[in-house]
């Protein structure tokens, strides 16, 4: 089913840059069950159907029934309440919390006192976390098709599209900011450590993924150094170079 765009948010509306849907680089929709991969000039666009590393998102799992899933994604996407889980800090723990059991821990090994307690994990509240500003386009319960229009960060609109693949528990994943509009962040890399990502689509995603609180699908690529001894984390490589990493080793 197609959704009138006649009642469009005005953010949505005044955008007139809406990708074609069809067999083209740049298109939007369902081609022989598939969605589109990503061009490879892009910057901010990941697609389950790309093959490269700057582009390839793995798909989700998502749990229990199809529609049911395919509502949960278009209940949350389009601006409703989701449980906000935990906070979104290394092991879902407080900054400050964790800071005072890193310098109570250093003065009990001085003194000899016994250690603190760990810090517990802390749910996020629901005035912690932010909706998402999304527009259903079109949805295809038959196909498992989800078309949605989200608006993100810096204001720039974003295409989603879903494939819930029959008879499985997977989601293929499509998104594509408009006009290839970039939005750089700082993010830890495992092969490269601190770099300024420009993907704000694959971010986006993830940020998607979270609040639904769905896994991700085990995917075996030549890219990920999980499965490639060959691919140098960022960390390997100042001890590969003076020959005391583990790529020495091996050789």
């Amino acid at each position: 089913m197609l959704y009138s765009t006649a009642f469009l948010p005005a953010a949505f509306a005044q955008d007139e840059t809406r990708p074609e849907v069809g067999d083209c680089p740049d298109c939007i929709g369902v081609l022989n069950g598939l969605l589109n991969s990503c061009p490879p000039e892009t910057i901010s666009c990941v697609s389950s159907q790309n093959d490269d590393e700057s582009h390839f998102i793995k798909p989700w799992i998502y749990p229990g029934d199809r529609i049911e899933a395919m509502n949960q994604l278009v209940e949350v996407a389009t601006g409703g309440l989701y449980d906000p889980g935990v906070k979104r800090t290394p092991f879902g723990r407080d900054r400050v919390e964790v800071a005072g059991f890193i310098l109570g821990t250093t003065a009990a090994f001085v003194t000899g006192q016994d250690l603190p307690d760990k810090p517990k994990q802390r749910n996020r509240q629901q005035e912690e976390i932010e909706l998402f500003n999304g527009y259903l386009v079109e949805r295809d319960d038959e196909e498992g098709y989800i078309r949605l229009e989200i608006e993100g960060e810096g204001a720039i609109i974003y295409d989603a599209e879903f494939i819930f693949l029959p008879d499985d528990e997977l989601v293929d994943i499509r998104l594509s900011a408009r006009g290839d509009a970039k939005s750089g962040k700082l993010e830890l890399s495992y092969l490269d450590g601190f770099i300024i990502s420009e993907n704000a689509s694959r971010r986006l995603c993830e940020k998607l993924r979270f609040a639904l609180r769905w896994e991700i699908a085990v995917v075996i690529t030549s890219f990920d150094p999980r499965f490639n001894n060959g691919r140098e984390l960022w960390f390997e490589k100042p001890f590969n170079a003076l020959g005391i990493g583990t790529q020495s080793a091996n050789q």
